[in-house]
């Protein structure tokens, strides 16, 4: 009809990761009206939503037994609770999103250009750039993150990505993941990443695999310096005062022997 023709053309972008078993109707569903019909500029699929459904099996089952899932835990806490809240702070202090940084399904607003920003990522790093993308076009333009649960998520603990090969761990998924977070921090938010204490910001960048097995190798759990970095780690995203805790652990972070 000639009334719907001269509607105004909008688009979104949905992204379903290959082994999220989320219903892609469901989510389309929510994206559209979360973005179109109330006007946010990205809607997350949060696994530590309340309603999200999650299966998570034991090691018999190829899910990892207590000792890997402890390793996962600490690879999630580095990651999405410290270098993702030290390096694009607004995304939980600004924008109020909270939720995990692994997105199994995300939708963003079409007129958010990802080809132009040319992000350096890796596959398994998408959801990193798209976090970061969206921070740095919010910080531009204004707007609003909402997020909701995945409804259906079956086995979680398939795709963690741990394995016995430490080494190909690192240099296939969590080596470009944790080294290129900086990069998009530089490129993106220029201002604000001149003002990060070059401390961290070089460590990150330079982890190589010996840092790597340090933190989160099969002997991690045994190493005091490192069981202290972690416990205090959990403190940063939800502290009053990030510098305080940044000041504790970059002590922590001297204390522990890299090799």
């Amino acid at each position: 009809p000639a009334a719907f023709a001269k509607k105004p053309q909008r688009a979104i972008r949905c992204l379903v990761d290959g082994d999220s078993a989320h219903p892609i109707g469901s989510f389309i569903g929510d994206a559209a009206y979360s973005i179109l019909e109330l006007g946010h500029t990205a809607y997350l699929g949060n696994l530590k939503n309340p309603l999200t459904c999650i299966s998570i099996v034991g090691g018999d089952s190829g899910g990892g037994d207590d000792a890997t899932q402890a390793r996962v835990q600490n690879r999630k806490l580095f990651f999405s609770g410290f270098v993702v809240p030290f390096l694009f702070p607004e995304l939980t202090l600004k924008y109020g999103y909270t939720g995990t940084t692994q997105l199994p399904v995300k939708a963003i607003r079409g007129d958010i250009c990802f080809a132009s920003a040319k992000l350096p990522t890796v596959q398994p790093n998408v959801d990193l750039g798209i976090l970061a993308l969206v921070c740095s076009f919010l910080n531009a333009h204004g707007g609003t993150i909402d997020s909701g649960p995945v409804t259906i998520r079956d086995n979680v603990a398939s795709s963690t990505m741990t394995s016995s090969d430490l080494s190909a761990e690192w240099n296939k998924t969590y080596g470009p993941i944790f080294t290129s977070a900086v990069g998009l921090c530089r490129d993106l938010k220029p201002d604000d990443f001149a003002k990060l204490p070059t401390w961290l910001t070089a460590f990150l960048e330079g982890m190589e695999m010996k840092h790597y097995n340090t933190l989160f190798g099969d002997t991690s759990s045994s190493i005091p310096e490192v069981v202290a970095v972690f416990a205090t780690m959990k403190n940063y995203r939800d502290a009053p005062d990030r510098d305080v805790v940044l000041g504790e652990l970059q002590a922590l972070f001297e204390k522990v022997t890299f090799a």
